[in-house]
């Protein structure tokens, strides 16, 4: 999330170009602005080339400041608002065109429509509060998706937000001092008041063809063979043709000029939006619900279309899914990745652009290309043993299934446990984990040994280790110089894995080398690091763990670490349990090489992108077919 963001190490690995089996030659969209979209949004452009339709989904993450806009001025002091405490906050507000900008809130009168579908706003400041109740609520999946001093706490949202009497503010490393513009569903009830932020709605797909009022939240299937389109229909170039909108109904597309279209699709992202999107498989309303084998917003009947609608009480997320998340407009910067923290059900790619087709992209502060990053091959078809979810195979016709089993309505086929849905992350699976059809949830299995501690040092769980949670929620490994297993998690170019670090130390990561052996007080928890010589050089590394209140960090560095990563590689054969000789992030990070494949997986997966002269635009491609270019750091070690 927040300062987060996905890359790929440039100079050490050659990328090919991999064409997925079987993968139509469909026509692809392009990145860039819109017709839909207003100029101060972002486009996202969504492209399936899957055999298979896809359901858009989205839920925000950080809600954060107020709303603007609603406010009729003649000069910025009209702008002023009364905080709970009765202090006045004209903390960079403007009176634009007759409208306020930048307006906290202090009710839910103060978070109205607007017909344009955009509102200005900045992060509170000031809120006083007793508790975390009077302030802003941030969804979490790490520590660094929430407010300096906050954490990530185990139910998803950040903790410790009030703070000596007054709300955190901001999402990310710092607070801004002016407004961004935040998510506003237009002609919707959308949101309330809480400490002195409004709580947004999830954003909406525009209209697609063959509709005129429906957001398009379905992506039709690409097709590769003459089988999967309609009795008299052909495949051309990843389309099937048509005469009428029911040849495409089983594609989830509509007819349009004598194809089915529909495999793309539009999303506009107001400035300062934070969140997560990702694509759901298998969907169909069953018993009043929105059902789907994977990326499912609720579980079974609960299931619902639009994951986040506060208006209407939903605020919902999935896990097992691949992930496109980020915050977007923090100080004029998109800070985004594509992560499998939750798990993996889709091949994703994502690219950047900007008005002149390239946006200004950085990568651990050097500039690179972002023109795709994310799933080079199908993670599903590599999944360690442990972590594979079996399900039912996708289709849109018969000839996709196995043998003796037919294609659904929901588009999968009728047996079960034929095909992996999912290849889940081992903390998502020891906190509880089940597709719509296998509720109440899959047990973990016994080798990945959740509840036990991992040695005899201290009481860290295998789960613990998992989650990075408990003293490892805010201890990442690195925090000061970037350490690694293989030579993929090392960012810069020339750089390999040294015992456990990646060297030699490039000049930009300036929390690396210790100082007249002293680690940089800027370094976060600089109190578990130490200067530890790698090379011939002094560098500042995460202590051992050394007592039950010292687990160490969460990451390679840590032997802890790495024995629950080996075990979630293991297999169980015969009731024994055998570990990995590598870590199950390795498997991970073969597919999806520009990817999170653990929590703190930062230095290799981490993305930054601004354009001077627009909003920086994406292509999100399930089911590419082909790898992502990597990034070209310009500097040298």
């Amino acid at each position: 999330m927040a300062n987060r963001v996905s890359s790929w190490r440039s100079g050490v690995q050659t990328l090919v170009l991999l064409a997925l089996i079987g993968r139509p030659l469909l026509a692809q969209a392009q990145c860039g602005k819109s017709g839909q979209c207003t100029t101060a949004e972002h486009t996202v452009t969504f492209q399936n080339n899957c055999a298979y339709p896809i359901w858009i989904a989205n839920a925000g993450n950080a809600f954060g400041g107020a709303v603007m806009g609603g406010k009729a001025c003649t000069s910025p002091t009209d702008c002023c608002v009364t905080l709970a405490d009765g202090t006045q906050d004209c903390a960079g507000v403007n009176c634009v065109n007759g409208t306020c900008t930048q307006v906290n809130c202090t009710s839910s009168s103060n978070c109205p429509n607007s017909s344009s579908g955009l509102v200005s706003c900045n992060v509170p400041q000031g809120v006083t509060c007793t508790s975390d109740n009077n302030c802003a609520t941030y969804g979490c999946t790490k520590n660094s998706d929430c407010p300096p001093g906050a954490s990530c706490g185990g139910s998803g949202t950040c903790i410790n937000m009030c703070q000596s009497g007054k709300c955190a503010c901001g999402p990310g490393a710092a607070c801004p001092s002016v407004g961004t513009v935040c998510d506003l569903t237009p002609n919707t009830q959308f949101g309330f008041c809480a400490g002195g932020a409004c709580q947004y709605n999830g954003l909406v797909p525009e209209n697609g063809p063959g509709t005129s009022t429906s957001p398009q939240w379905q992506l039709a299937a690409a097709c590769s063979t003459n089988a999967q389109c309609a009795s008299g229909q052909t495949c051309k170039s990843g389309q099937c043709t048509c005469a009428a909108n029911s040849d495409c109904a089983a594609l989830g597309g509509a007819c349009s000029n004598g194809v089915c279209v529909g495999q793309s699709a539009t999303l506009c992202m107001p400035q300062g939006w934070g969140g997560r999107i990702w694509g759901r498989t298998g969907c169909s309303t069953v018993n009043g619900g929105f059902q789907c084998q994977t990326g499912e917003c609720g579980q079974s009947a609960a299931g619902v279309l639009q994951c986040t609608n506060l208006a209407q009480g939903v605020a919902q997320t999935a896990t097992g899914i691949t992930l496109f998340e980020g915050t977007w407009d923090s100080n004029q910067t998109d800070f985004w990745d594509i992560s499998l923290v939750n798990g993996y059900n889709i091949p994703m790619q994502v690219g950047a652009c900007g008005a002149s087709g390239k946006a200004s992209c950085t990568f651990a502060g050097e500039p690179v290309s972002a023109a795709a990053v994310g799933c080079t091959s199908d993670l599903n078809a590599s999944c360690p043993a442990l972590l594979s979810i079996g399900g039912q195979c996708n289709c849109v016709s018969n000839s996709d299934c196995p043998s003796g089993q037919t294609c659904g309505a929901n588009n999968l086929c009728s047996g079960t446990g034929s095909c992996t849905a999912v290849c889940i992350d081992p903390g998502d699976y020891c906190k509880s984990f089940g597709l719509f059809a296998n509720n109440p949830v899959i047990a973990a299995p016994s080798c990945l040994q959740c509840n036990s501690a991992v040695s005899s040092l201290n009481a860290t769980t295998y789960a613990d280790y998992y989650n990075c949670v408990g003293p490892l929620a805010t201890l990442s490994c690195n925090n000061a110089a970037y350490v690694c297993f293989s030579d993929n998690d090392c960012p810069y170019s020339g750089q390999t894995c040294q015992s456990n670090v990646c060297t030699p130390v490039n000049s930009l990561n300036g929390m690396a080398k210790c100082v007249g052996g002293q680690c940089n007080s800027g370094v976060n928890q600089v109190a578990q690091y130490s200067c530890q010589t790698v090379q011939g050089t002094q560098l500042c590394l995460p202590n051992a763990p050394t007592s039950a209140n010292q687990s160490g960090c969460c990451g390679p560095y840590n032997s802890g670490w790495l024995t629950a990563m080996q075990a979630a590689n293991g297999t169980s054969a015969s009731g024994t349990c055998q570990p990995g000789s590598t870590a199950y992030t390795a498997a991970f990070k073969t597919a999806c090489p520009t990817a999170y494949s653990y929590q703190f997986d930062d230095p290799s997966s981490s993305y930054q992108c601004s354009d001077s002269n627009s909003e920086v635009n994406y292509l999100v491609t399930f089911c590419a077919s082909a790898a992502p270019a990597a990034p070209k750091p310009k500097k040298g070690l």
